[in-house]
């Protein structure tokens, strides 16, 4: 398999292998089952026990797809604007259909996209609008000033927290209750801005990373209190993708430097750091800076070089350097000790653009690499002995649907439609959506009728005479 990247592939021309597929926007779902990717041609979802291609649909190109867990709802954005999908538009097509359920038409072009069973969060580079999702009304509305586009959704069901970074001079994250629709608290996560962030399955846990990416923090939610500390190495590095096991003992990391590195948290982990308001009461943390105490600090690090950038979840990342910073910061967490990664994998493609995903399962330990170049990468490791091996590789643009003969199945009384049905499901069985209804096919105004019943009337007449 060619390791050339799919972004800088120009057209094909006569006499040229095809042209391969382009991946613009790749994502997980909310339990990581499944994944769905975004292409010049339209996009696809796949499940990830067994890989499999589940659905595709050709058309317009597509810049940002998130699904709605594993059911047959998943939230559309356009890459191109005079297209059917604008980057303007938001769309919930129905998968079963190949359909739109209901689109909103917005001002400037949709940088993020998330969905949860209760919530939907639409984001812009001025604003943030937070919808219900099962009647689709708009909740409330937050206002961004110098944002970066970095912004989490709790994807469990019970809580449902949405975290965004504040702007492009601090490493401050703000933490709202979509249920409650309103402010918990903001966080010092670090003392540059913040980059990457995600929460933890059950959303009482929000990691985030700085520009610099030398250490990534876990906070409790929603207090906000800092309770482990993983430091990833010295050099600084930009963090491609963070992701928490299901049961939150495990915890993965990918950059730049093109290392894999995973964490033993919680009752695994040997050493746990304290919470930030615990030291301050015993003077060992200092508070969170301010303007005028922070022009005798030492920088953070020297500016380095960035070309253009291209991410997968959140939109376009936006370069952050001590220029753009204008300013020196005192790390309010830099006397705290980080906890050492358990297990550590070097490879040449985790350098490119990934997303991650962590499994475990009666101790059976997985890890998943999507890379931007529709790589697939599995890995099995056992944190006990320290040690992961490269388990399957795909490249999962070249996946075919798998050819399934027609079954008959029971016709329902009452037909499945409707977003509001589909996520009455969720919320209650939490069950993937499955649109079963049968159609009667009408022939010259008639309905259509199968022989079998011609033949059984003919026989019952026959008897009686």
């Amino acid at each position: 398999v060619s390791t050339q990247s799919t972004w800088d592939i120009k057209k094909n021309k006569g006499g040229m292998e095809p042209e391969k597929e382009v991946i613009n926007y790749c994502s997980f779902n909310q339990d990581k089952s499944c994944f769905a990717i975004g292409t010049n041609n339209g996009f696809k979802i796949f499940s990830v026990a067994p890989l499999m291609l589940m659905h595709s649909y050709e058309g317009e190109a597509v810049g940002i797809i998130e699904m709605l867990y594993a059911t047959n709802i998943v939230a559309i954005v356009g890459k191109n604007d005079r297209a059917k999908f604008t980057p303007r538009r938001f769309c919930l097509w129905d998968t079963n259909n190949d359909e739109s359920r209901t689109e909103i038409a917005c001002n400037s072009p949709i940088t993020f996209v998330k969905l949860h069973n209760s919530r939907m969060v639409i984001a812009v580079k001025e604003k943030i609008d937070i919808y219900s999702i099962l009647n689709l009304a708009k909740l409330f509305t937050i206002d961004l000033e110098n944002s970066l586009g970095r912004f989490a959704l709790t994807p469990g069901r019970d809580n449902c927290y949405f975290a965004y970074s504040t702007d492009t001079h601090s490493g401050q994250v703000v933490l709202y209750s979509l249920t409650n629709c309103t402010k918990e608290t903001e966080i010092v996560a670090h003392a540059s801005p913040v980059l990457q962030m995600t929460f933890n399955f059950t959303g009482d846990k929000l990691a985030t990373a700085s520009c610099n990416g030398s250490v990534v923090r876990i906070f409790s939610i929603p207090k906000g209190q800092m309770i482990y500390s993983l430091k990833r190495g010295i050099k600084k590095a930009e963090i491609h993708s963070l992701s928490f096991s299901p049961s939150s003992d495990l915890f993965g990391i990918t950059s730049t430097r093109g290392t894999l590195h995973i964490y033993q948290i919680g009752k695994g982990q040997k050493e746990e750091t304290k919470s930030k308001p615990e030291l301050k009461e015993k003077g060992e943390v200092p508070s969170a800076p301010s303007t005028a105490e922070t022009k005798k600090e030492t920088p953070i690090e020297e500016e380095t070089k960035h070309e253009d950038h291209w991410c997968f979840c959140g939109g376009p990342l936006q370069f952050i350097t001590n220029n753009t910073l204008g300013l020196f910061y005192t790390d309010p967490y830099s006397t705290l000790t980080s906890a050492k990664s358990t297990i550590q994998f070097n490879a040449e493609y985790i350098k490119d653009e990934n997303i991650l995903a962590i499994h475990s399962h009666e101790g059976s330990n997985k890890a998943i690499l999507l890379c931007k170049n529709g790589m697939y990468y599995e890995f099995n490791f056992d944190i006990t002995a320290e040690k992961i091996t490269e388990a399957a590789t795909a490249d999962i643009t070249k996946l075919k649907m798998e050819e399934v003969e027609d079954e008959p199945e029971e016709q329902e009384g009452e037909e499945k439609a409707g977003i509001g049905r589909a996520v009455e499901e969720i919320a209650g069985t939490g069950r993937a959506v499955e649109d079963k209804s049968k159609e009667i096919k009408k022939v010259d105004g008639t309905e259509k009728v199968f022989p079998q019943v011609y033949f059984f009337s003919l026989m019952m007449t026959l008897i009686l005479i």
